[in-house]
This record gives C-alpha cells, structure tokens and sequence, in this order.
C-alpha cells in the first residue's frame, strides 16, 4: 500500500465526526486519567490488527478494518485534542504568574 498523502482528508473527517457522535451516544462525554485513555487506545490498536489479519488470512471484510481504524483515528484525535487543552491551561496559569511553570502537572 502506498501513502495517499490524505487526498481524502474531507471525507475521511466526515467519517470521523460520524464515529464521534456514535461514541457519544454510546458511551457519552468520557473523562478518564491519561494512562486510561492509552490503555483505551491499545485495546482500539488491537481491534484494527485484528481487523487486518481476518481480512489479510480469513477473508475478512475491507469495510472492517476501514471501521476499526476510523474507531482509533477519532480517539486519538480526541485525545490530541484534550493533551492541545492542557496545554493551552498550563500557558493560561504560567502567564497569569500562580507559580506554576509551563509543563508543571
């Protein structure tokens, strides 16, 4: 396979606003420690490798592993963009001088 350079990038969002109303109506708005959301992520990554070898070896479906990786995609673009929300915190509080530095937990 070879790297499309995100060519689809317009279509690929859609699918992952879908998923992402999917998941909130599953599961609504999740809060969880980092280290449970990696463990959450690992278990996604699991799912697409399994996805790939039934399709590669048991003739698995294409549409599979296509729904795994949108299922880990909108993840960790939720998860970049709460770690991009803590960041922009931590610069809020180190410019308003509460002593506590950039980078500080």
């Amino acid at each position: 396979m070879q790297d499309r350079c995100l060519e689809s990038i317009e279509s690929l969002v859609k699918k992952v606003l879908k998923e992402n109303d999917h998941q909130l109506y599953k599961w609504g708005v999740q809060s969880h420690t980092p280290e449970e959301w990696y463990v959450i992520t690992a278990e996604e990554f699991g799912e697409v490798a399994k996805a790939i070898q039934e399709y590669k070896y048991r003739g698995g479906k294409i549409e599979d592993v296509i729904k795994e990786l949108i299922q880990a995609s909108t993840l960790m673009l939720k998860m970049t963009e709460m770690y991009i929300y803590e960041a922009r915190e931590i610069k809020e509080v180190a410019k308003h001088g509460s002593g506590q530095k950039v980078g500080d937990y």
